[in-house]
């Protein structure tokens, strides 16, 4: 009895992963190339993704020239990295952060999200629409970050 339970409910599950559908991005994998860059590493990925290809320091370089909450020094991020660039970011809000980079390299607007998501907006916005989120939930300045490319919503 128990082998024929557990064969139905294999048959069961195997019919049940024929409906589920998912979707695997063609980007190659990015990592970090400073060990506080993953908001460069990320935004790097999803500039990628929609055909404007930026090297992590250009983009660490755009942050230092623009963002006035912090010092990130005076040598250029593609020199140096590690006389000031070498800093986190915030994803939305101020000059350089995530958000005005994927708008100041690709025109992609974008807004954060400094919250959980809901199941019905994850189903609403994977589902019914193509969305991009990045996770980042490392501490109070990162939380999920989603947006909207010229293309259409990522």
């Amino acid at each position: 009895m128990k082998k024929k339970i557990i064969f139905f409910l294999g048959i069961f599950f195997s019919i049940i992963s024929l409906h589920l559908r998912s979707q695997v991005l063609i980007v190659p994998e990015v990592i970090q190339e400073q060990d506080q860059w993953c908001w460069a590493g990320s935004s790097s990925c999803v500039l990628d993704y929609y055909c404007t290809p930026t090297s992590q320091c250009t983009i660490a370089e755009y942050t230092r020239e623009v963002a006035t909450w912090h010092d990130f020094g005076s040598v250029n991020c593609c020199t140096d990295p590690t006389q000031g660039c070498n800093y986190w970011n915030y994803n939305w809000g101020y000059a350089g952060s995530i958000q005005d980079i994927l708008v100041h390299f690709a025109s992609a607007q974008n807004n954060g999200i400094s919250s959980y998501l809901s199941m019905s907006v994850i189903h609403h916005d994977l589902w019914l629409k193509p969305s991009f989120y990045l996770p980042l939930a490392v501490d109070n300045r990162r939380r999920s970050f989603s947006g909207r490319s010229r293309a259409g919503r990522y």
